[in-house]
């Protein structure tokens, strides 16, 4: 089952006759994928009203949209207002009408968004959220600007006292602007960020949260601890039920690479490096020996260029690399050589 990809779409599915159940289901599942998916159906089906007297495809309604949302805000239209017109048009859908998506779909259509759409206000104000292989810079009311890495959610609760972010998946990188009278804390997993001027990264890693100072001064606090305060270059290990670890090197600078869409690497196991690729390109790949995955690498790539990573591998004399297909890979030890422990550096590719 071919389901449609947009607002206008759906519009011409419903308008075209009645749905089959998997299709509905579909649309449910459309609408809940995105906040997006559902302004833009509101959006299309209240000009789908305005515009019923005049023939006037879909396509070229949604096109209006489209570019009536990157002249202004990102909110086209004013959520009261939301609210006033999905009452207004469900009336109006049961009354017949020429030129018209038949009234009993489109009432089906209005009602189902009406009782998303106070969902969507209520949960998704303040939400931000990448998909796999995305990266977005959002500036916030303040000032502060937040950079969302690939996968990653993220919720903002401003009050007149103070700013709290919530980092509910994924990683991102904060540049937090100066405001004395209302402190700035991330709150991911099981960790508290209090920035005192700074810019910082926070990764929701699979076993820790990883807080990462690139500029300034912030204070960690786990669960039921005291709060450790954590300068510039350093980084903060915070795991459930033990005590903060921080480290201190030149290479808590790589924590932010990703904003410059560069994936860097400091004697890290090959097994590490290749599932950092994989945040940002969908692939599988084997390794026969054990012993590869500890194989250390030292590099900068781009965040999708495993290819160029592949091919520096396929160079060393203990390692092969065999493509299987366009996104499967098998690494292989070169029984001629042992690479085991070895350590290796990989130039930066550009």
């Amino acid at each position: 089952m071919n389901s449609p990809a947009t607002a206008a779409d759906w519009m011409a599915q419903f308008a075209e006759g009645s749905l089959s159940s998997a299709h509905r289901a579909a649309f449910v599942e459309w609408l809940r994928e995105s906040p997006t998916h559902v302004r833009e159906l509101l959006e299309l089906s209240l000009l789908q009203e305005d515009l019923a007297g005049n023939e006037i495809a879909p396509a070229q309604m949604e096109s209006w949209v489209r570019e009536a949302r990157s002249a202004g805000s990102e909110d086209v239209v004013d959520r009261r207002y939301f609210f006033q017109r999905v009452r207004r048009s469900a009336a109006a859908a049961s009354a017949p009408r020429q030129r018209r998506i038949p009234a009993l779909r489109l009432t089906a259509v209005l009602a189902l968004v009406a009782c998303l759409i106070g969902g969507y206000y209520m949960f998704s104000h303040g939400r931000y959220t990448t998909g796999f292989g995305e990266q977005r810079i959002v500036t916030l009311v303040d000032g502060s600007v937040v950079s969302l890495n690939t996968d990653s959610r993220l919720k903002v609760d401003y009050s007149a006292h103070r700013r709290r972010v919530r980092l509910i998946s994924g990683e991102a990188f904060f540049r937090v602007a100066i405001d004395a009278a209302r402190p700035f804390e991330v709150q991911a997993r099981n960790a508290t960020v209090r920035a005192l001027g700074t810019s910082f990264n926070v990764k929701l890693a699979p076993t820790a949260t990883l807080v990462s100072v690139i500029d300034g001064l912030v204070e960690v606090r786990g669960e039921g601890e005291r709060a450790d305060r954590v300068g510039e270059g350093e980084e903060a290990r915070v795991t459930p039920s033990a005590p903060i670890v921080k480290t201190s090197n030149e290479a808590i600078q790589r924590a932010s690479a990703w904003t410059r869409g560069r994936v860097e690497f400091d004697a890290v196991p090959l097994q590490e490096v290749l599932a950092e690729f994989q945040r940002y390109r969908r692939f599988e790949v084997h390794i026969d020996d054990p012993a590869l995955r500890t194989l250390k690498l030292t590099g900068s790539f781009d965040t999708h260029d495993l290819e160029s990573a592949l091919e520096y591998l396929q160079t060393l004399p203990a390692v092969s690399v065999e493509r299987e297909s366009a996104a499967a890979f098998i690494i292989r030890r070169d029984e001629t050589e042992s690479a085991a422990g070895a350590q290796v550096a990989m130039p930066n590719s550009r």
